[in-house]
């Protein structure tokens, strides 16, 4: 006899910071606290000026956030790009601008100075080939793909400080 868990989606949670939501609609919202019926839809968080970018793996629905070209924070004018490839399923802060005042803190499984210096942010694991992952080189700013072992790392998230 199967038992069924009814979990509370209307969870709401005063976070002490910001909080950046995409919805699958492309909609940016900024607000302080953590929805739990959102909770998918959970990009990063922003405590000062330090913003979190997290991991989330629903990139298919990147495309119409990109178009609507949104700043994240609002008052930074960090720009969140992507280009519609495939199923890409990290986003980073507009090419042009990465290393005019941003500082990584952390990088999870990789080095913050081998990221300044160009190394890939990288995508959601690619489904039809097993072992590799969307890539995007910021110093080209080309596309590619990666190998999932390769031991230049991929990131789960990482931990960027905005400029004053």
């Amino acid at each position: 006899m199967e038992s069924k868990v009814n979990i509370k989606t209307d969870i709401k949670i005063e976070a002490p910071c910001q909080l950046v939501y995409i919805t699958k609609s492309g909609e940016v919202k900024i607000v302080q606290v953590l929805d739990f019926a959102l909770r998918d839809d959970l990009w990063g968080m922003k405590c000062g000026n330090i913003f979190v970018a997290l991991k989330n793996s629903g990139f298919n629905d990147w495309v119409q956030a990109m178009q609507n070209a949104p700043s994240v924070p609002p008052a930074s004018g960090w720009k969140i790009t992507l280009a519609p490839v495939d199923s890409l399923s990290e986003c980073f802060v507009a090419n042009a601008q990465f290393q005019k005042g941003l500082e990584f803190l952390h990088v999870h499984a990789v080095e913050a100075e081998d990221w300044l210096k160009g190394w890939y942010w990288s995508g959601e694991q690619l489904k039809r080939k097993s072992g590799q992952i969307h890539t995007f080189d910021m110093k080209t700013g080309g596309f590619g793909t990666h190998d999932f072992q390769d031991s230049n790392g991929f990131v789960r998230y990482a931990l960027l400080k905005l400029p004053e």
